[in-house]
């Protein structure tokens, strides 16, 4: 009997037709081989590439549930992210629907390791951390996204886009 997987990832990786899917997409089936995986992906709405993605994981023996969460940049949610401590990608990913999800996953199906595929879904991992001490947990972080915000800093000539990035730089230090 395999162990079973919560796979946190920021995108419906399929099909892998981009290098966010691809680095998503190959773990999940490599991973597939050892793990009975339930996957978590943030979708805008239900549309027909997210119908097929849910047939085709099917074919991998991969459960596949993607979760309405429109991950789009607001300005709205920018200026909100001032008062909260967390960096905006994480909070722009988290929604207490998709968490309390998840936790109904690992309860009902005793699931015991969590794979988080990017920081952006770290809030999931740090809340299921407390909440289920014993969870083993795993971050990939494929995109090296403090990387990508400092360079993003360092090149801008926008100041208003500078300090933006300044100030995103230090939540994602904390």
């Amino acid at each position: 009997m395999k162990s079973k997987l919560l796979f946190l990832a920021p995108q419906n990786p399929y099909p892998p037709n981009n290098g966010g899917k691809i680095s998503i997409y190959f773990p999940i089936k490599y991973l597939s081989k050892f793990f009975e995986i339930y996957l978590i992906t943030p979708v805008k709405y239900i549309d027909d590439e997210v119908k097929e993605s849910v047939k085709h994981f099917e074919s991998l023996n991969v459960k596949y549930y993607p979760a309405i969460k429109n991950t789009d940049d607001k300005p709205v949610d920018l200026l909100k992210n001032i008062f909260i401590k967390i960096p905006f990608k994480w909070y722009k990913y988290y929604s207490d629907e998709i968490y309390y999800f998840c936790e109904d996953l690992i309860n009902s199906k005793n699931i015991n390791y969590v794979f988080t595929s990017a920081p952006h879904m770290g809030l999931y991992s740090i809340r299921l951390k407390e909440r289920y001490p014993n969870l083993k947990i795993f971050l990939r972080e494929h995109n090296i996204e403090f990387t990508l915000v400092e360079q993003f800093v360092n090149f801008t000539k926008n100041p208003m886009y500078k300090l933006i990035g300044r100030w995103q730089l230090k939540k994602q230090r904390c």
